[in-house]
């Protein structure tokens, strides 16, 4: 029964690290041109918006845009030169929309009604990894004249000790570990991981 009721000590730290890994998953979102997804004023328009932003794995771009009036297609390189969507990756027809940047690379849409791509509708964006977050200063060496203190003996007489780390033992190890997360990876990392905690306090598995 003691076992079964340490998974229920664990559900405030499961909520922190689910709503951990889901910041590092979602990013920022970006309103495209930073105002309605339309016919720009000059051509360069969206070009310029675009420079003057850095986007990241897990950011979004949202288009906001009426339906049918307007729509965003993914596209190649040489389609977006020449502003053709016969072989668009990807095709956002209903508006808004919003487009989760999962991966790096460089990535072109453009509108495909009329000839509004050609009048300066369409936009490219450069998609890096996170930065790297920054490591904490490691912890000074203990001093050669401090005797190793032995554990105590209600910590190493607890039934557990020897078969399952305490519970703040793993929300230490799963922080460490989803704090690199970048995009989608950490989400998987940090969800795996507390599926795995969750077993091994609940029926001894790992």
């Amino acid at each position: 029964m003691a076992k079964h009721n340490n998974i229920f000590s664990l559900i405030p730290i499961i909520f922190v690290l689910s709503a951990y890994c889901f910041v590092c998953v979602v990013g920022l979102q970006h309103m495209v041109g930073d105002s309605v997804w339309t016919i720009p004023p000059i051509n360069s328009f969206y070009t310029n918006w675009s420079n003057s932003y850095s986007f990241y794995v897990g950011d979004a771009l949202y288009f906001d845009f009426e339906t049918e009036r307007y729509d965003v297609m993914q596209v190649s390189r040489r389609d977006y030169d020449s502003c053709i969507a016969d072989h668009a990756f990807q095709e956002f027809r209903e508006g808004p929309a919003t487009v989760l940047l999962m991966e790096q690379g460089v990535f072109y849409y453009i509108c495909s009604v009329l000839d509004h791509c050609s009048l300066g509708q369409k936009v490219t964006v450069i998609v890096d990894q996170p930065p790297p977050h920054s490591s904490p200063n490691p912890a000074p060496a203990p001093t050669p004249s401090q005797p190793h203190q032995p554990p105590s003996p209600a910590l190493a007489m607890s039934p557990y000790a020897s078969q399952a780390p305490s519970a703040m033992e793993w929300s230490i190890s799963l922080i460490g570990l989803t704090s690199s997360c970048d995009g989608y990876h950490g989400l998987v990392i940090g969800w795996f991981s507390l599926m795995c905690l969750a077993l091994h306090i609940s029926f001894g598995y790992f």
